[in-house]
Parts: C-alpha cells; structure tokens; sequence
C-alpha cells in the first residue's frame, strides 16, 4: 500500500479530494500540508486515515518496518548490502519516521481531539491503543525518540529525543485510559478496517499491548512484569482466538488505489523482488523429523529444482559454504533439489536473471499462491496468480500470545506449564494459517492441507516440538524451543521477532551474515537522516545502542 498515494474525500463545504503523499515537519509541528483542517473534515475519513498511515508504518512493505525488519531477523535476505553497518543508512529509516511522525500520530491526533469533543468515547479509544502501539513500536526499533514536545506549535521545531523507559511507562498508562474509553463506548463506533468497531475486541488487543510491553520489561522490572501480565491473565481480556486477531486486511484490488499486500505486489508482477531467506527455509524444512506443514502456505516455489542452473542465475552453487558456517547452515540454497530457492544473510551480490525462479511469499498472509508443486512462474499471470494479493498484516495473533505467555511462564512463573501453551501456539498457528489462506480465496488442495493429507504431519510436528521442549536440560534450552516456534509462527512479522531474538537470543542459531566480518548487529537502529539533519536536539547514535529494556551483554546475538 505504500507505493499508492491515498485518497481520501473528506466532506468539507461538499466533496473535495484530499491527497496525502507528502509531508513536511516530521516531529515538530505535526502539519501535512496536504491534510485537509482536521476540525472541519468527517471523524470518519481522518479515523480510516489513521488506520491507513499505521498499516503503512508497520507494513510488510521493503520501506516499513516489519519490511525493514524482516531482514535483520532471516525472513527475507539482507541484500543491501555484506555486513550490518552498511546494509542500511540512516537514509533507509526515512520512511519509517515520516509515517509515524508526519502521518499516523498527526492523525490520531485529530481523531481523539474531534471525537473527544463530541463525546465519541470508542473512537478516542481505539486511536489512543493505535498511538500506543507506535510510540512503543518507535521505542523498540529506535531506543529513545521524540514524545512529550511532539506536535505542540511552532515553538517547538526540535523535540527531543526522550527516555524510552519514560516513553514505556506513558503508554501503559495510555492504554490504560484506552480501555475505559472503549468500555464507555459512548457516541457509536466508526467503519473501523481491524475490527469492525468492536469496542470489546479493542479492549483485548489493548491489554494484549500492555502484555507485549511488560513481557519485554522483564529484563529490567521484573516484578513490575510479572505483576502486570498476571493482572491481564487474570481478566481474561486478551487476544485468544483467530476471531481476536489484530490484523491488516488486503485486498486483490490491483488499480488505483492498489490495496493488495505489498509482498504480493513486489513478486507477482513482474517477477520476485525479495530473495527469502534460505535460513529461514532450511529450518522449516530441516528442524524437526517433518517438514513443517506451514511450508506450503509460507512460500512458493516458482521451480522445482535448482540443481541444475547455470553460471549466472545461480553462481554460487560451484562454491564451498565459508569456513564460518555450521554443519547444520544451509548455504547458496535451502534445498536445490527441492528447489527452495533463496540467498544467504548478507549475499549483496547484483541481481541474475531468477525473477522467474526464485521461491517468493506464499498464500499465508501475503495472499499469494500456494505450493501444490506446479512450479509455474508467476509473472505470466499478470498479478492474478494466488489469491491476487488480498492477504493480511498479521500485527498481534492469537498465537503469538500463546508464546509470549509461554515466555512468561517460565522466566516469571505467570502460569503453570510454559509446555502446553508453547504446543497451543504451534497448534494455532497452523490451524489459523490454513483457515485464514482459504478465507483469502486460494484453492488449498487436499492432498497438500494441514487440515486435510497433511494433518498427520501436524501431529508429529507437535510430538516433535514437545519432545525438544522435554530434553532441553536448563531454562535457556527450553525457551530456545519456544523462541524457534514463535519466530516460525510470526512469518512477515520481523518487529515481534526482533523483539524477541534481543529479549531472549532466541532463536539460537540463526545462519550468520555470509561475510565474516559481520558488522554490528543493530541493537537499535541509526535515527533517519531527516531527523538528525532538521532536529537539532537529536544527535546520531551506533548501532550498538541498546533500547532500554534490553540488559543482554554486548555480542549477545549476531
């Protein structure tokens, strides 16, 4: 959805259309001149602007950041460039920023001033959580950043970049007051893009972010977490089933506005964009005595066999893996034979003619094709292959909470066995990945299904996990088990993986940078150039810095 201008008609003296495709002042003031006067314009159209400029923060596109992120994390290949210092600039988090700052937060602004002064508690709610969730978004990818001067008049050009544990703790509260918003529910519920204005669905998706923070405060306020997600558990309000799922919806829309998942726009059209990642392939196929059932979903494959290409579309298949690698490191392909067909972390070599070869996103969430050993490429289909791009942004599933209360679980003793609810995040997430792939309209052939042929590959992959759970001999080991399941559940999603890879250093054995002078891996990412160029308060950092609740050593993951 990034690479379309949105329109929006507002309804100011009868219908104008309004353009927002730049924007100026990007943590000052707040302006976009292209913004129509938020007091004069329709709650409703500045309501579903919000929810559009915060999918384009987050977004699964290259320039957003679980695009970003993906990278870092091995679910597409980091390409741009051989180590970590040089694979993004500061120039890269431009985007990032300008949709946070210039875009969604001025928004959100507007839709909790109009609608608090008549009276539209939900709504006010329902921005405060979408605020919450980019303030602590902004927090966990760049550590410190601007807050309590933001967007106060033309005084106030240069914010400063505040204590992220400050930032923190100010959400929590936010979400706080979100929540009694949204039980008041006064004054109707807008035409809302995630829920459908269910204020009690809001409720659980706020306190599943309060979740989300305490559980990464453990490191530094131990109490303070176990106190808070106990409460939380306690109340039962939490996102627990697909039906709870805090996700973007696409569509197949393709012509002006192309509302279709960007991953699917990026590698159906005229060939792939992204290389996935091979590291993240080998272990879906590898880790345990079945390939994972997820696999199909996850990832097409536009050949079935790689082990036979020439020189120049597959040139490092001549070659030795580096001296640095594993015995269990997957190198130049995830299986040639099997013709899943990525790039190492950090192979920033130029692009060969395999746009209609390389294995690209799959039904589950970009709705693209799923893999029933066709092998067709899919450029010829002119962007109708799959299920046309009308896939979703998995933002918080229902489970992703099965994980993170396994984490709890058994670093805080929140409940009583981190096991089974590690064995019911896996078992959603098959199950919803398979339900939600046929909702997108893909044809799922039986022969291939998790809840069909393949259901007795569910099973022993849940016997497998369950055993690997069982010999881990310390704490470390056990969440080693926990931590390789939530990343495989999390696909496209790299914010709650990033999360989860500097909380916890899980997963342990991710495939390293192919260059083995890697760089540092960034522990937070560079501040964007426009905001260390036209903010004089905010001075650049390195990538060694650590947000603040991230107490692991120095070299704790690479």
């Amino acid at each position: 959805m990034k690479q379309f201008c949105k329109l929006l008609a507002f309804a100011i003296a009868g219908s104008l259309l309004w353009s927002a495709c730049d924007a100026t002042e990007l943590d000052g003031n707040l302006v976009n001149p292209n913004q129509p006067d938020p007091s004069s314009a329709e709650i409703q159209f500045v309501f579903n602007s919000a929810e559009l400029n915060l999918e384009d923060f987050a977004g699964d596109g290259a320039e957003s950041v679980y695009g970003r992120l993906n990278q870092y994390v091995r679910y597409i290949a980091m390409t741009g460039g051989n180590t970590y210092d040089n694979n993004y600039t500061a120039v890269s988090w431009n985007d990032v920023w300008q949709e946070a700052y210039a875009e969604a937060l001025p928004d959100l602004k507007a839709v909790k001033d109009r609608a608090g002064e008549l009276k539209l508690t939900s709504s006010v709610g329902m921005a405060q959580v979408m605020e919450a969730y980019i303030y602590l978004t902004l927090v966990d990818v760049f550590g410190d950043v601007p807050f309590s001067q933001v967007g106060l008049g033309i005084g106030n050009q240069n914010p400063p970049a505040e204590s992220g544990q400050v930032i923190y703790l100010a959400m929590l509260d936010t979400l706080d007051v979100a929540i009694k918003n949204l039980r008041d529910s006064i004054g109707g519920v807008p035409n809302d893009l995630f829920y459908r204005g269910r204020t009690t669905k809001w409720v659980q998706l706020a306190n599943t972010l309060k979740f989300k923070a305490f559980l990464n405060m453990r490191l530094v306020d131990a109490d303070r977490a176990k106190a808070g997600i106990a409460a939380i558990l306690t109340s039962g309000e939490y996102i627990k089933t697909r039906d709870d799922d805090w996700a973007f919806p696409y569509s197949g829309n393709r012509v002006a506005p192309d509302s279709r998942a960007t991953l699917y726009g990026d590698n159906y059209e005229t060939g792939a964009s992204d290389y996935i990642s091979n590291s993240f392939m080998y272990d879906l196929l590898n880790d345990y005595s079945v390939a994972d059932p997820r696999l199909r979903y996850y990832v097409y494959r536009q050949d079935l066999d790689a082990t036979n290409e020439d020189f120049f579309t597959l040139d490092c298949q001549s070659l030795l893996p580096p001296a640095h690698y594993g015995r269990n490191q997957p190198y130049c392909t995830a299986s040639p034979a099997l013709g899943y067909w990525g790039r190492d972390h950090g192979n920033d070599d130029g692009i060969p003619p395999d746009g209609q070869k390389r294995t690209i996103p799959g039904v589950f969430p970009a709705g693209g094709r799923f893999d029933a050993n066709s092998g067709e490429g899919v450029a010829n289909k002119n962007g109708t292959a799959g299920a046309r791009g009308a896939g979703i942004l998995p933002m918080m599933l229902s489970s992703y909470v099965d994980f993170m209360r396994a984490e709890a679980a058994l670093f805080l003793q929140t409940e009583a066995d981190p096991k089974a609810l590690l064995l019911s995040g896996v078992q959603k997430s098959m199950t919803s990945v398979h339900q939600y792939s046929v909702a997108f309209g893909e044809t799922v052939p039986d022969a291939f299904s998790i809840t069909g042929a393949r259901a007795a590959d569910v099973t022993t992959y849940l016997a497998d996990v369950g055993a690997y759970y069982d010999a881990a001999g310390t704490d470390a080991g056990r969440m080693q088990a926990i931590g390789r399941e939530y990343y495989k559940a999390a696909w496209t999603n790299g914010l709650e993986t990033y999360n989860l890879y500097r909380r916890t250093g899980t997963p342990n054995d991710l495939q390293p940078v192919l260059d083995p002078a890697t760089g540092t891996f960034p522990r937070t990412v560079l501040y964007p150039n426009v905001s260390v160029t036209l903010n004089s308060s905010i001075n650049q950092k390195t990538l060694a810095k650590q947000v603040f609740w991230d107490t692991n050593p120095a070299g704790f993951i690479n």
